[in-house]
């Protein structure tokens, strides 16, 4: 007999295996044992859906890459999840993050029109291509702080960063 339920390594319990496994011809013994377990099998185990909507596509070349931070001394060097859509003639793309931990995190978008990976800058470090922020924040020289662009992050959450070019 073939069973599985999804749940968190902590909360098994030995002899639901064990009961499992001898149990198989007296599958209504199984189910009302493990009625009865602590476990539970819904979704509310702290995890959150974020939905990332990016504004002011300018062109559909390339590649839209959205990373989410979740510690200040990561901030733009080791980002915490990425996800890349492919830019459309829309102007606008959307992502979803899926099994976020709850909690805040910074959010940044490049449009990578190139698809080379990076933020294309010229010779004096202004980006050549389209970038932006959670909370739509921009710093005065350089790029806003992790603080500034912290979005709480609950259930189901969204936000729209609105790509700036110069």
């Amino acid at each position: 007999m073939k069973f599985s339920i999804s749940r968190k390594a902590n909360s098994i319990y030995a002899y639901d295996l064990y009961i499992c496994t001898i149990m198989g011809r007296h599958n209504y013994l199984v189910i009302l044992l493990l009625a009865f377990q602590p476990y539970n099998l819904s979704a509310s185990n702290n995890t959150s859906r974020l939905t990332v909507v990016v504004d002011n596509i300018k062109k559909a070349d390339g590649e839209v890459i959205i990373t989410i931070f979740n510690k200040q001394e990561d901030f733009l060097k080791k980002y915490y999840r990425l996800i890349s859509v492919p830019a459309n003639e829309d102007g606008q793309v959307e992502a979803f993050f899926e099994g976020l931990p709850e909690g805040q995190y910074s959010v940044s978008v490049i449009h990578d029109e190139n698809s080379n990976g990076e933020l294309d800058k010229n010779l004096i470090g202004v980006p050549k291509e389209g970038f932006g922020f959670s909370n739509n924040k921009m710093g005065t020289f350089g790029p806003p702080s992790y603080k500034d662009c912290l979005v709480d992050v609950a259930n189901k959450s969204e936000i729209k960063i609105v790509l700036k070019s110069f």
